[in-house]
Order: C-alpha cells, then structure tokens, then sequence
C-alpha cells in the first residue's frame, strides 16, 4: 500500500447527520458497550449496559457498506471513547469514512476543508488540497 495506510477488513461511508444521530443514541445509553456487526448488506450497532440494550439498524444509504466481509464482522468498544468522534464532527464535511478490522483499530477518517491552490476553501472534492483528520480506536480485547 502506498499510503503506508493498513489494510481493513470493511469500509464503511456514512455521513455527518447520520453519525450525529448514531452517536446521539450511543451517549443516551449511559455508560455502555458498543458492538457494531457488519454482515452482508447491514450494519448493526448494539449499545447495552447493565439495563437496557438498544439496537440501531441504520438504512443501507444512511451507512454504506463499501466492501462487505466474507463472514460477520463483530467489534465491541467502550462508548466513551467512541463518543469522542462527536468532538471532531463539529468541523467535519459531509463525507465520513470508517475502517473495520478484526486485526486493527477502528479508523474514522473525516475531510474537515478543501481548498484550492490559493488556500481558499471550496466545496468540490476535485481540488488539490485536502485537509483531514483521522481518528483511531482499538476494540475491546475479550478476556480469555
């Protein structure tokens, strides 16, 4: 690769309003659990602690599963570090970018400006400068 990026099981494309939302119900389960499942063509996001566990199905076109795993792949995070994402999409554009790994962490990676050569900011994609930011979290390690 020549990015030096590593490789990910699942790519995931979603967008700002539907990760608010997501996030939003993940923050009203008070010191909870995530799991996300990605299997064929859904996603499925539990959030649970010690009373009540909810589950967030989001619409195929709302979380765009970009490369679909050959078998189920599930994650478990703790919700305070992945409500940390809410920081960071306050100056994020639309387009958001998740990467999903069985052997890697969990990587958010936003498009926060686009600008021309100039520096003056622009709203198309086809521009040279691209400013993002990328945002890493490992997964719950299961005690064997």
């Amino acid at each position: 690769d020549m990015t030096g990026e590593m490789e990910h099981d699942v790519l995931i494309q979603t967008g700002k309003a539907a990760l608010t939302r997501i996030l939003t119900d993940i923050k009203n389960v008070d010191g909870s659990e995530v799991r996300i499942k990605v299997q064929e063509d859904q996603t499925i996001i539990e959030v649970s602690n010690e009373m009540c566990n909810l589950k967030i199905k989001p619409a195929p076109e709302t979380l765009r599963v970009l490369n679909v795993p050959d078998e189920p792949l599930k994650i478990e995070f703790a919700s305070r570090y992945i409500l940390n994402i809410q920081r960071m999409l306050a100056i994020a554009k639309s387009r958001i970018i998740m990467r999903l790994d069985r052997q890697a962490p969990l990587l958010i990676e936003m498009v926060i400006r686009l600008d021309d050569e100039e520096g003056n900011p622009v709203t198309t994609t086809g521009n040279k400068i691209m400013s993002s930011m990328k945002y890493y979290l490992a997964p719950k390690i299961e005690d064997s």
